[in-house]
């Protein structure tokens, strides 16, 4: 039996059309495509010139009937001897497109692809491209825009900046050509960025940090964190539970009351940055506190609650922000610079110190353990027990 065929284009199925998806014709319409766009939906013809697909746009937002109709004077042109792009070129004059609007449909297409801080920080960093150049047509921005744009955060010190700014600016333009709004013709000046700070030979890659905190420095934090003024209790909760347990400062502080089992002793985090979820056997100082915390946050959705809204929690970098507040106020303990982060290399390096095994120890901060595909044992209750010696080694140093 001879499958149906596949039905044309009808108007219900482009106006029903979501951000970013694109329908084909069929038929004698064969080669007509549109895509919807953040601007609305962009008619095109793609047609094959010997061995190589072409696509050019025809028009914008134009009806079912009219883009057909566009599509079949190309068409007939095209069987005698000229080019689609020919005569769009001729016809039509170009549409602006402006660097602005192109970081702007890369980064709602990130939405969907990535958790929300990282589109909050590609747009946070992406913001030093576009203030300067986010009004520039699409046509006149290209790799002398590009590598200005880089150099002056390489002379600000913001290398790895940099290098973040030239790939996702490369990832951008490339996302705009597969949707048609940048002919790929143009060469894309994020790839020419990324090969200037190559040729410069600028690290764009964070430096490798060894800071850890040993016994002396221990006692003092633990005894100045409970008393320090400018550190919020829910920014205290995230820097007591990253010290304690070893996980990421981003996990403590969007860590979700339902994640914890305080009559097991339990915490399960769903989202992390290896996308295996993993529990951690929680050690009795820190289930004191968070049953403490529960007590007087019962309405509460996350551990670190933001007061602006129950459905959302404090942001990570307002970890750092306070703490470079009490650094320029002179309101830090007396220790060598320090940051969230380094609490956690802390946990991981004091418990190879004490003697933890070391497929445990990686167990215990969420590391994948390098072993072979027989060997799938998670270390959960070995990694309670370490951490139960490690919290113990906590308490003992804060008296």
């Amino acid at each position: 039996m001879k499958p149906s065929p596949k039905p044309s284009l009808t108007a219900k199925a482009v106006q029903g059309m979501s951000i970013g998806a694109t329908l084909s014709d069929v038929g004698d319409y064969r080669g007509l495509r549109v895509t919807r766009t953040t601007k609305g939906r962009r008619w095109f013809y793609r047609y094959r010139v010997g061995n190589k697909l072409q696509q050019d746009t025809i028009g914008m937002n134009l009806s079912v009937q009219d883009a057909r109709s566009k599509f079949s004077v190309l068409k007939a042109e095209k069987q005698r001897g000229k080019l689609p792009r020919d005569l769009i070129a001729e016809s039509a004059p170009a549409e602006s497109f402006t660097v602005s609007e192109m970081v702007g449909v890369y980064l709602e297409n990130l939405s969907r692809v990535r958790q929300v801080k990282g589109v909050i920080d590609v747009r946070t960093f992406m913001a030093n491209l576009t203030r300067p150049y986010g009004h520039y047509d699409i046509m006149d921005f290209g790799a002398a825009e590009a590598k200005a744009v880089v150099t002056h955060q390489v002379e600000k010190g913001n290398r790895v900046q940099a290098g973040r700014i030239a790939s996702e600016l490369s990832a951008a333009w490339d996302y705009s050509v597969a949707l048609n709004r940048i002919s790929e013709d143009m060469a894309n000046p994020g790839e020419a960025a990324k090969k200037a700070l190559k040729r410069a030979r600028v690290r764009t890659t964070p430096a490798k940090r060894t800071r850890y905190l040993d016994d002396r420095e221990l006692s003092v934090l633990l005894q100045w964190l409970p008393k320090v003024g400018g550190f919020s209790p829910n920014l205290r909760k995230a820097l007591m539970l990253t010290l304690q347990v070893g996980c990421r400062s981003g996990e403590a502080i969007s860590a979700r009351w339902s994640d914890f089992d305080l009559e097991a002793g339990t915490w399960t985090l769903f989202q992390t940055k290896t996308n295996d979820p993993r529990t951690i056997k929680l050690p009795s100082q820190t289930l004191e506190w968070l049953r403490a915390s529960r007590l007087l946050s019962a309405g509460d959705m996350y551990l670190c609650q933001s007061p602006r809204s129950r459905m959302s929690h404090l942001q990570q970098k307002q970890i750092t922000e306070r703490m470079w507040v009490l650094k320029r106020d002179g309101k830090l303990p007396p220790l060598a610079d320090w940051t969230p982060h380094d609490l956690r290399r802390t946990c991981r390096t004091h418990l190879s110190q004490m003697g933890c095994p070391e497929p445990v120890a990686e167990s215990a901060i969420g590391h994948v353990v390098a072993t072979n595909n027989y060997n799938l044992h998670q270390y959960q209750n070995e990694v309670g027990e370490w951490l139960q010696k490690w919290n113990d080694k906590l308490e003992a140093l804060n008296k």
